[in-house]
């Protein structure tokens, strides 16, 4: 716990950016949360033609996406999925 402190005083200049590297941190975060949720259903689709369904009450700008993505067909699915993926791994 000494080391840990002694070296909190190096950080005594950079704490802006410290406080940016933290932000993006957790925005990368979400982002990879997002790209590995929406892997299985996006599989779903491709490979076993099921629709994606979400049990109980939905926001009604969700509900109509999930709508646009089960009438994609699979190819469809798979060519705009791989976009996704790569545009999500990106950022």
């Amino acid at each position: 716990m000494n080391n840990y402190l002694k070296l909190l005083r190096f950080l005594k200049g950079h704490k802006r950016i410290f406080i940016l590297a933290v932000i993006f941190m957790w925005i990368s975060t979400l982002l990879e949360g997002v790209q590995l949720s929406m892997l299985v259903p996006m599989t779903d689709i491709i490979f076993n033609k099921k629709k994606i369904v979400f049990p109980g009450q939905l926001p009604s700008f969700v509900h109509h996406i999930i709508d646009q993505l089960n009438a994609m067909s699979p190819e469809m699915m798979l060519s705009k999925g791989i976009v996704v993926v790569i545009i999500l791994l990106l950022l």
